[in-house]
C-alpha cells in the first residue's frame, strides 16, 4: 500500500486492520502483518503487507511490552526515540492512535524507529501487526474504537 498524508495513511491501516479482522474469522490464527517505511518523504508512506508467518523465522522474543497513546499532536521522532530505544532493550511496543493525524503521526513513528535502528546498526527492524480496539476516554460516556498497532522485533532487517 502507498499512501500520501494523514487521511490517505489512516485509511490504509484501517484496511489492514479490516483484512486482519476478515482472514481471523476464516481461518484460524491468520494474521497479516505491515512494514511501514518512507516513499520520496516523511508525508509519503509504503506499507508492505505480508503473512506473518514468513517473518516468524526472524521474529525476536521480547521480554517487555511499552504501551504508548500517540495523538494529532504527538513528535513521530520522539514516540520513534522511544520504541527505538524499547527495540534494543528486546521490548516490543503497542500504540494505539485516535483520528486521521494520530494514526499517520504512529505510522511515521514506527517508520522512523525503523530508520533509526538501521542507522545505529542494530540488527534489528520492526513490524506491525493492526487491529481496532475499543478504549474509554476520560470524560466520555461510550467506548471510542482506536488503532492499534502491535510493534514487534526481529532479529535482522526485514529486506523488502
Amino acid at each position: 500500500l502507498m499512501a500520501k498524508r494523514a487521511g490517505a495513511v489512516n485509511v490504509a491501516v484501517k484496511a489492514t486492520a479490516i483484512a486482519t479482522t476478515v482472514l481471523r474469522e476464516k481461518e484460524d490464527d491468520v494474521h497479516i502483518i505491515a512494514i511501514p517505511s518512507f516513499r520520496e518523504n516523511r508525508n509519503e508512506i509504503s506499507m508492505y503487507i505480508e503473512q506473518e508467518f514468513k517473518l516468524e523465522p526472524l521474529l525476536a522474543h521480547t521480554q517487555d511490552v511499552n504501551d504508548f497513546m500517540v495523538g494529532s499532536k504527538t513528535d513521530p521522532r520522539i514516540t520513534a526515540g522511544a520504541i527505538a530505544n524499547a527495540a534494543r532493550e528486546k521490548k516490543s511496543s503497542v500504540i494505539q492512535a485516535i483520528g486521521p493525524e494520530a494514526v499517520f503521526n504512529a505510522v511515521r513513528a514506527i517508520a522512523i524507529a525503523r530508520e533509526y535502528l538501521v542507522d545505529h546498526r542494530d540488527n534489528a527492524d520492526l513490524f506491525v501487526r493492526t487491529e481496532f480496539v475499543h478504549v474509554r476516554l476520560d470524560g466520555r460516556n461510550g467506548d471510542t474504537t482506536a488503532v492499534k498497532l502491535s510493534v514487534f522485533l526481529t532479529n535482522g532487517s526485514i529486506h523488502l
